[in-house]
């Protein structure tokens, strides 16, 4: 999972508190999968129920490289999209690990 100062600097905000770095992060991010008009990006092929595995070997959420779980939803951000998703390891419970979109990949 991002950590909160991670997540702000990716997405360009500066911030000095959880607060402000939350408020931040809320602003930037716009529900579904979809980038806004006129940005220049591509959407993101991952979908909500896309299967995905990590790609990174230090994910400070103690997921690594090869676990593996399911979208269940999609930030568009002007940095990218960000990816909520429930990880296997857990249960595939409702709780997610947010993931930016450098750090998953589709599992076939």
């Amino acid at each position: 999972m991002l950590s909160l100062l991670k997540l702000a600097e990716a997405l360009g905000v500066s911030c000095e508190t959880f607060q402000d770095c939350i408020g931040a992060a809320q602003a930037e991010a716009s529900p579904g999968g979809e980038t806004e008009e006129g940005q220049g990006q591509e959407v993101n092929p991952l979908q909500p129920g896309d299967r995905v595995r990590v790609v990174v070997a230090d994910h400070e959420s103690g997921y690594g490289r090869g676990d593996r779980g399911t979208v269940h939803r999609v930030d568009a951000t002007s940095r990218g999209p960000l990816y909520h998703v429930a990880m296997d390891k857990a249960g595939g419970t409702d709780t997610t690990v947010i993931f930016a979109a450098a750090e998953i990949e589709p599992d076939p």
